[in-house]
């Protein structure tokens, strides 16, 4: 009787807890106050403060952050233009996809976050960051299924199924990658590029 050695494979996963930053609301915080001059200085400290510890962080999530803590529950077109002003001095990192995506100066990615402490949206995960979980996907599977792959990955972020929403912006990274040529498409299967 002959007797098999087992191997040990280390699958470590590229997947953190998202860290959220706990905003302190400011005293006398309003939808006026909001805008006044004296208050321009906190708000820049608020908003850096957030993408500091939650880059990549998408303009809404910043904003309804930014919001909550001046008691205001939404962004018509005047604090959108009040706010993107702000940003714009501040000088923060940004990509465009479906949304502005906002980063810390001193931020490498590699590495994506869950969804099971802070739930977001998946317009709200940058497309980068579900690049890497789909190039971990691919990695342990040397190959995969797309169908199975959207699955995968919308499971990876805390959504049960695939709706019509996930499954654009998961698409939307497919392709991106596709076309980068990070990843190739062969009988509709996803599969490392030969480099």
């Amino acid at each position: 009787m002959e007797f098999a050695e087992l191997v040990t494979i280390n699958l470590t996963s590229k997947q953190n807890p998202y860290t959220a930053f706990a905003l302190t609301p400011a005293s006398n915080a309003n939808s006026e106050t909001i805008y006044e001059f004296h208050n321009r200085n906190i708000i820049k400290q608020q908003i850096q403060s957030i993408v500091d510890a939650e880059a990549p962080i998408s303009k809404s999530l910043l904003y309804k952050k930014v919001l909550q803590a001046w008691n205001t529950s939404r962004a018509g077109s005047r604090l959108d233009k009040h706010l993107e002003g702000i940003i714009k001095e501040i000088n923060i990192v940004q990509t465009i996809h479906h949304q502005p995506f906002y980063w810390s100066n001193n931020t490498t990615l590699d590495y994506y976050r869950n969804n099971d402490i802070e739930k977001r949206n998946m317009e709200d995960i940058a497309p980068e960051e579900v690049l890497i979980a789909l190039q971990e996907a691919v990695t342990n599977n040397l190959s995969i299924e797309e169908a199975e792959l959207l699955r995968y990955l919308a499971r990876t972020f805390g959504f049960a199924k695939v709706g019509k929403q996930i499954d654009t912006m998961l698409r939307y990274v497919i392709d991106t990658a596709v076309q980068s040529g990070n990843v190739k498409r062969e009988n509709d299967r996803i599969k490392f590029a030969d480099k």
